[in-house]
């Protein structure tokens, strides 16, 4: 019974250890210049998650260090003729994605993200060394 018990305990903080973990996420961006008056609302993600930008028409995608417009040490993440761009999310911090095309970063073609450190509950880093040696054989 004692064998049974540590097996099930194991077992359990298995299971509860991968429910723990949080699976990194794709977050998909319908890339275009939005309406008048609106624009992209700043988005949360957390570090491993995956931001996908997918777009038609003459568009690109540039993460912009400066958090704004600013061309200046941009670093290309989709081109014009891809219509797609993905970027990983590595470490916390934020991170701000523009279109250079044109005048569409000023028409409000850029988007922020805020990245938090990867998310997981705590779980028991280990199981009881030790369990009863005897097991109740009636219940009061």
């Amino acid at each position: 019974m004692t064998t049974y018990l540590l097996s099930a305990s194991l077992l359990l903080a298995l299971l509860l250890g991968s429910l723990g973990r949080s699976a990194a996420k794709v977050i998909e961006v319908e890339w275009k210049i939005p309406g008048l008056g609106d624009s992209y609302e700043d988005q949360q993600a957390f570090v491993d998650d995956t931001v996908k930008f997918i777009w038609t028409g003459y568009h690109n995608v540039y993460l912009h260090k400066n958090k704004s417009c600013d061309k200046t040490g941009s670093e290309l993440v989709g081109s014009e003729n891809d219509n797609t761009g993905t970027y990983e999310f590595k470490e916390p911090g934020t991170y701000t994605f523009a279109c250079q095309v044109f005048s569409h970063c000023i028409a409000t073609q850029i988007i922020t993200f805020n990245v938090k450190p990867k998310e997981t509950t705590s779980v028991p880093s280990s199981v009881p060394s030790s369990v009863p040696s005897s097991v109740p054989s009636s219940v009061p």
